[in-house]
């Protein structure tokens, strides 16, 4: 009698403590369902009201202005011979336009019309000194906080929650008199080289709309190359600035963490120490990226609102030097083999550094096989903890999520590695931290490989590295989460703290497609690069360039040098897609 009324007792308490658990997730869905509808609300009216302010210019006017290249723009901005408010209004005209079609931009900055009217009134008091960037409407990626505006990171759960403060970097934009004018889309978390969320759906390829412009600075990426933004900032933790570049046929550079201040501007993962996220300029030609690195690094701006970024200004000499460099390459890592354009496109790079006479040899990655693996650790920090308890307490899409392997506890994650006859695979299943002695060796581990990888590099003399910006082709949507190891070719230059940059360099041709049939299919990582792959002709392929830290300039000058230096045929084909 008394082991039928515990049982019964206990059943009583499972149940109460069912429906209790059920009732607080049924709330907490209703939560988010309002919030929701009240975002799609407010972004109605923010898209009303930049569409009634761009209205104000007359279309003519706003064509004009829009067929100005970055440097002619900024030429007639200083020469006062159009207003801020006017350029303004057309970036916001070809802002709605871009996102119409790609879905790119999450919302209007409001204070960017009086900003703009702020500096204009500036400009008309006698003994003004315009600033350097003066007027130039600049678009950002939306985790990058701006005061008044939501940086949520595509979950639903942080809708509410307004930023009081500018981030570092926006501060140093409005310093230089530019002018912060839309927020861009991103991947649900950032983690993820895709780019939707539940927030603002899903942002489309500009070349292809069934495939994705890359992530996590997708929006970024599709909002340039159709012509919505001529400079957008974005962040890179794992190549979060290069692959959405290379996607969507436009240039991006990463610097090293520690030229720029991540100050306010909220990550992946809070607390990541070895792995940081890095800002870095978006724009069609590297030429635009490199003038807005002129700028802020002409003075000490950000060492003196942030002392933990050192005192380093542009470095001219570096950037100008004449001097032929040592330069190494590779088309394969040793750990993914890329696709046979971007290969192709590393080749053709080559012969244009060697034709100006640089010396490019051979290099080997070491130990291709930890690279990722150590990435993968480092970037989670805390074995995916933090990730899973925000994903669970929000609503997310099926083409939204991580991937599957960063929801499952780590020591069933290594349970099941030991099931998996692939290598690859079963390196990613072992990859995450299960305790703080695993993340210190995890931590040690990539002390000891950036050690390695940089003596390798000066026993033989290579200044600089020329490799794949990629190693797929813009993925249909719902793939790049079912292959995580795709951002390799840029995540090792996180793991290194390397700067990195990308410039758009060819096209997917039909002898590409016709070589993909001898694509090795190893495992299903090998399996689903090919099919993916498949009718990719014409989608656009990079380059990349990397460097040491504190030599971005170096890179600067490589990344410029092979773009003015591209075949006639490329370059007809890049200056078409202006139009996008």
């Amino acid at each position: 009698m008394i082991c039928t009324y515990t049982i019964t007792a206990i059943a009583i308490v499972l149940c109460t403590a069912l429906v209790r658990w059920y009732l607080i997730w049924k709330n907490r869905r209703i939560d988010l369902r309002g919030r929701l509808a009240r975002r799609s609300k407010d972004r109605e009216i923010n898209f009303e009201s930049a569409r009634n302010s761009a209205e104000k210019l007359d279309p003519e006017k706003a064509k004009a202005i829009l067929s100005w290249d970055f440097d002619l723009l900024r030429k007639k901005l200083q020469n006062g011979d159009v207003s801020c408010t006017d350029v303004l209004r057309a970036y916001q005209r070809a802002a709605l336009s871009s996102t119409e079609r790609t879905n790119c931009v999450c919302m209007f900055v409001e204070d960017a019309i009086e900003i703009a009217k702020s500096l204009d009134e500036k400009a008309t008091t006698p003994g003004y000194r315009k600033p350097a960037l003066f007027g130039i409407p600049v678009s950002i990626k939306e985790n990058i906080r701006i005061k008044n505006m939501c940086s949520s990171l595509g979950y639903v759960q942080d809708l509410n929650t307004l930023t009081r403060k500018n981030a570092v970097l926006v501060e140093q934009l409005l310093h230089h008199g530019a002018v912060p004018f839309v927020h861009t889309n991103i991947p649900q978390s950032l983690v993820s080289y895709g780019c939707s969320n539940p927030i603002y759906g899903a942002t489309t390829n500009p070349y292809n709309s069934e495939r994705v412009p890359g992530g996590s600075s997708g929006g970024e990426a599709a909002l340039i190359a159709t012509g919505g933004s001529l400079l957008g900032i974005g962040t890179d933790v794992g190549g979060s600035v290069r692959i959405p570049s290379t996607f969507c046929g436009i240039a991006g550079f990463k610097p090293s963490s520690v030229r720029f201040s991540g100050t306010f501007t909220p990550s992946s993962t809070p607390g990541r120490q070895q792995i940081a996220s890095s800002e870095g300029p978006m724009a069609k030609s590297i030429t635009t990226c490199i003038e807005y690195l002129k700028v802020t690094w002409s003075d000490l701006f950000l060492n003196d609102v942030d002392p933990f970024v050192p005192p380093v200004t542009w470095q001219e000499e570096m950037f100008s030097s004449q001097e032929k460099l040592r330069i190494g390459f590779y088309t394969h890592d040793g750990f993914v083999t890329p696709t046979p354009a971007n290969q192709r496109a590393v080749l053709e790079a080559k012969q244009i550094l060697e034709d100006l006479g640089h010396t490019v040899v051979s290099f080997r990655v070491p130990h291709p096989e930890k690279v990722f693996q150590l990435f993968v650790g480092g970037v989670s920090t805390d074995g995916g903890k933090y990730l899973f308890n925000k994903l669970i307490q929000d609503i997310v899409l099926p083409e939204c999520g991580v991937h599957p392997f960063m929801l499952m506890p780590v020591r069933v994650q290594r349970l099941i590695a030991k099931l998996v006859s692939y290598p690859r695979v079963k390196a990613l299943l072992t990859s995450l931290p299960a305790t703080c002695e695993d993340l210190r060796e995890v931590y040690g581990s990539i002390e000891n490989y950036r050690s390695a990888f940089v003596t390798e590099m000066m026993a033989q003399n290579i200044e600089a590295l020329l490799c794949p910006a990629m190693v797929v082709y813009p993925m249909k949507k719902g793939v790049p989460n079912k292959l995580f190891a795709g951002c390799c070719y840029n995540a090792i230059f996180n793991l290194l703290d390397f700067a990195a940059g990308v410039i758009p360099f060819t096209k997917v041709n039909e002898d590409d497609e016709a070589e993909l049939a001898s694509y090795p299919e190893n495992d299903p990582w090998d399996q689903l690069i090919k099919s993916d792959s498949k009718d990719c002709v014409g989608l656009p392929v990079g380059v990349q360039i990397a460097v040491p830290p504190y030599r971005e300039e170096l890179a600067l000058r490589l990344l410029r040098e092979i773009e003015l230096n591209r075949s006639e045929a490329t370059k007809d084909d890049i200056n078409n897609d202006q139009s996008l």
